[in-house]
C-alpha cells in the first residue's frame, strides 16, 4: 500500500519537480542509486517482506528514470508494475511462507507455473513485458544520451536478472534449508 502511494506521488509530482535544476539533479541521482542499490539489497533480504520493499524500491528508480525520458512509457510501466506485483502478492500469500528460502515448498502448486512466469518476466526475458519495456526506455535513453541512465539500466538489468533466477531457483526446487556447505573442503 505505501509502495503504491509512494509511486504514485512520484508520478504526479516529478513533473513537477523537472523544472527545477536542483531538484531534478538530486531525483536523477536518487534514482540511479535506488536502481542499482535495490538489487543488491534484495540479496540480504530473508523474508517477504523485506524482498518485496527492495523490489518496490528498485523500481521506483526505474519509474524515475522513465519519467526523464517519457511520461507515456512511465504510465505504461507503472500499469504492468502495479498488476504483476498485484498477482505476486496473491500468490505469495496463499501460502505460509515467509521466508524466501521455503517459497516453492509453501505455494500451492497450481501458482507455481504463474509464480515462474512472473518471476521471469521481472527478470527481463526478451518476450516479456519487462525486457519490451526495457527496451524502449533504453532506446530513448540512447535517442536524448542520457548515458548515466544507460549504465544504470543495464546495470540493474544484469543485477536484476542474477536475482529472479535466484528467487526462481527457490520457487522451483522447494529448498527450505540454507545453502550451507557442511563437512570438510578436503577429506583423506
Amino acid at each position: 500500500m505505501v509502495g503504491a502511494a509512494q509511486k504514485a506521488f512520484l508520478i504526479l509530482c516529478m513533473p513537477v519537480c523537472l523544472d527545477n535544476d536542483a531538484c531534478a539533479n538530486i531525483l536523477f541521482i536518487s534514482a540511479i542509486l535506488r536502481m542499482v542499490c535495490g538489487p543488491v539489497a534484495i540479496f540480504n533480504s530473508a523474508n517477504i517482506k523485506s524482498f518485496l520493499a527492495y523490489s518496490s524500491i528498485t523500481n521506483t528508480g526505474y519509474i524515475a528514470i522513465c519519467i526523464f525520458v517519457d511520461f507515456h512509457i512511465t504510465l505504461m510501466y507503472a500499469f504492468v508494475y502495479s498488476t504483476r506485483m498485484f498477482f505476486l502478492t496473491v500468490i505469495m500469500s496463499t501460502g505460509e511462507c515467509d521466508d524466501l528460502k521455503s517459497l516453492g515448498a509453501e505455494v500451492p502448486d497450481y501458482y507455481k507455473s504463474g509464480a515462474s512466469a512472473l518471476f521471469i518476466s521481472f527478470a527481463g526475458f526478451p518476450p516479456l513485458v519487462d525486457f519490451c519495456i526495457k527496451f524502449l526506455v533504453l532506446q530513448e535513453c540512447i535517442e536524448i544520451e542520457i548515458w548515466a541512465a544507460i549504465c544504470a539500466v543495464l546495470v540493474r538489468s544484469f543485477i536484476n536478472l542474477l536475482v529472479w533466477i535466484w528467487i526462481l531457483s527457490f520457487s522451483i526446487t522447494g529448498v527450505n534449508k540454507s545453502f550451507l556447505v557442511r563437512g570438510r573442503a578436503s577429506r583423506n
